[in-house]
C-alpha cells in the first residue's frame, strides 16, 4: 500500500512543484515587487482568517474518521463548511461596508478563504479515505490552474485583488474532481453526533491553528508594516520558493506514511506505527538535508533564473536563515504535527503554536523595525525552532521519538559531503555549465546512495519494479 501511495503522492507532488515554480516565477515577474508584495499581504491575512475559522475542521476530520460512519462525517463536514463560507462573506462585506477594511482587501481575503477551505476539505476527505489517485488528480489540477488563472488575472487586470481571485478560482477548480470522488459518501443529513465529535477534538485546534497561522505570517505583516510591500515582495517570493521546495516531498511523505501510521495506532498496533514513523523520519531527513544544501549551493542560479537578479541580491544575505526555517517547518508540521494525530489529543498543538507565535512576535518587534528582511527571517526561524522543541520535550519518552537517529546521521554525512565536494569544484572551476552539471550529479548520486542504502520512500521496491518493466519491454522488442 505504501508503495502505491508513494507513486501517486510523490509523482503528483513533483510535477505540481515544477508547475508551481513556473507559476510563481511568472507571477513575480509580471506583477513586480509592489503588486506581488500587496498580494502576499492579502494572502497572509486570508491564511490567518482561514486558520481562525475553518482549518480546524480538516484536521478534526482526519482524527475522527471511521469508515463505518464515513457518510455522516462527510456530510457534517460539508455543512459546517457551508456555514463558514456564509459567515465569511457576511463579515467581509460588513467590514468593507463600514470602512474598517478596504473593499479590495476584504474581497481578496474572502475569495482566498473560500478557495483554500474548499480545496483543503476535499483533499483531506480523499487522503483520509486513502484515495491516493483522487488526491493526485486534485493536486495536478490545482497546479495547472494556478499559472493559467493567476497569470491571466495579472495580464488582464494587473492588481493584487485580481491575482487573489485567480488563485482562489484555481483552488475551487481543483476541488471539483475531488467532489466527484467523495460523491458516493454525500448522502443523508448532517449528524449532531458527528458534529459533536468534530468539535470535541477540534476545539483546541481553533486557537492552535489561529496562533500557528499568525506566527507563520507575522514576519510578513511586520515587514510590510515597517519596511513596506516593496521589501515583502522579494522576501516573500524567495521564502515561498524555499517552502515550496521543502514541502513538495514532505506532503508526499506525510500522505503516504502518516495515514498508515495513524491507522495502525488507532487499532492498537503501536509497534507497527512506530516502524512507519521511523521510515517517514528517514525520508524527511534525506529530503531536507539534500534539498537545503542544494539550495544553498545553487542559490543564485535558482533564484536569479526564476525571479531575476535583483530579487536574488536582495535576499542572498538571509537565505541560510530562510532555508533553516524551511527545514524546521517540515519537521514541525509534517512529522510532529502529523504524529500528533496518533495521540488522541490535540492540546500539545496549542502549546507549541502559542510558543511559536509569542517567540516570533517578540523577536520580530525587536529586530524588524531596525533590520528589515534579516529581522523578519530571524524571527520566523526562532519561532519555528522554539515550537519544535516543545514537541521534543513533551514527547521525550514516547515511542514517536524512538527513531533511527544513527541512520539519520549517516544520511547527513552524505549530504554534507555533497555540499563540500561541490564547493571545492566551484572554487577551482567556477560556475560554468560543466561545473554546475558536475555538482548536480554529485548531489544526485549521493542522494541515490542514501535512498538505496536506507530504502528511502521504498526506493528499492520501486527500483525493482521499474527494472522489471524495462527488462520485460526489452525482451518484447
Amino acid at each position: 500500500m505504501i508503495e502505491r501511495h508513494l507513486g501517486y503522492y510523490l509523482g503528483s507532488k513533483l510535477i505540481a512543484a515544477v508547475v508551481n515554480l513556473v507559476a510563481m516565477a511568472l507571477m513575480v515577474r509580471i506583477a513586480g515587487p509592489e503588486t506581488y508584495g500587496a498580494y502576499l499581504l492579502i494572502l497572509a491575512v486570508a491564511v490567518i482568517v482561514y486558520a481562525l475559522t475553518m482549518q480546524w475542521l480538516r484536521f478534526a476530520f482526519f482524527a475522527c474518521f471511521r469508515q463505518e460512519s464515513a457518510s455522516a462525517l462527510v456530510v457534517t463536514y460539508l455543512a459546517a463548511l457551508g456555514i463558514g463560507f456564509a459567515l465569511t462573506a457576511i463579515v467581509a462585506g460588513a467590514l468593507a461596508g463600514i470602512g474598517l477594511v478596504a473593499a479590495d482587501v476584504a474581497a481578496g481575503v474572502g475569495a482566498l478563504v473560500v478557495g483554500l477551505a474548499s480545496y483543503d476539505a476535499l483533499h483531506e476527505m480523499a487522503r483520509t479515505r486513502l484515495e491516493a489517485r483522487a488526491v493526485a488528480v486534485g493536486v495536478l489540477t490545482r497546479a495547472f490552474l494556478m499559472p493559467t488563472l493567476g497569470v491571466a488575472a495579472l495580464l488582464v487586470f494587473a492588481t493584487p485583488l485580481s491575482l487573489a481571485v485567480g488563485v482562489s478560482l484555481a483552488h475551487v477548480g481543483a476541488a471539483v474532481p475531488l467532489v466527484l470522488n467523495v460523491a458516493p459518501e454525500i448522502k443523508g443529513s448532517p449528524s449532531r453526533a458527528q458534529a459533536e465529535r468534530l468539535w470535541a477534538y477540534g476545539r483546541p485546534l481553533v486557537p492552535a491553528f489561529g496562533l500557528d497561522s499568525l506566527g507563520n505570517n507575522l514576519d510578513r505583516l511586520l515587514l510590510a508594516r515597517f519596511a513596506g510591500v516593496g521589501d515583502l515582495g522579494p522576501y516573500g517570493a524567495v521564502a515561498d520558493l524555499v517552502r515550496q521546495v521543502m514541502i513538495v516531498a514532505a506532503e508526499a511523505i506525510s500522505g503516504a506514511y502518516m495515514s498508515i501510521a495513524r491507522a495502525a495506532a488507532v487499532e492498537g498496533r503501536h509497534d507497527e506505527a512506530g516502524a512507519v514513523l521511523g521510515r517517514a523520519f528517514l525520508a524527511y531527513v534525506t529530503f531536507t538535508a539534500f534539498a537545503a544544501l542544494a539550495i544553498l549551493r545553487f542559490d543564485r542560479l535558482l533564484i536569479d533564473t526564476l525571479f531575476g537578479s535583483s530579487v536574488g541580491a536582495t535576499v542572498e544575505p538571509v537565505l541560510a536563515l530562510i532555508v533553516a526555517t524551511g527545514v524546521t517547518i517540515v519537521f514541525r508540521g509534517y512529522f510532529f504535527g502529523q504524529a500528533l494525530y496518533l495521540m488522541e489529543s490535540s492540546h500539545m498543538l496549542l502549546v507549541s503554536n502559542g510558543v511559536h507565535t509569542v517567540t516570533v512576535a517578540i523577536t520580530g518587534l525587536l529586530l524588524v523595525p531596525e533590520h528589515g528582511i534579516p529581522g523578519a527571517a530571524a524571527a520566523l526561524l526562532a519561532g519555528s525552532l522554539a515550537a519544535t522543541l516543545v514537541y521534543v520535550y513533551a514527547w521525550r519518552n514516547h515511542y514517536v521519538l524512538d527513531l533511527p537517529y544513527a541512520e539519520a546521521a549517516q544520511i547527513l554525512v552524505l549530504a554534507v559531503t555533497a555540499f563540500l565536494v561541490s564547493g571545492m569544484v566551484e572554487r577551482t572551476s567556477g560556475h560554468g555549465v560543466l561545473a554546475v552539471t558536475f555538482n548536480l550529479m554529485v548531489f544526485a548520486t549521493l542522494a541515490l546512495v542514501a535512498a538505496r542504502r536506507f530504502d528511502i520512500l521504498s526506493f528499492n521496491s520501486l527500483a525493482s519494479v521499474a527494472w522489471r518493466m524495462m527488462t520485460a519491454r526489452g525482451r518484447s522488442q
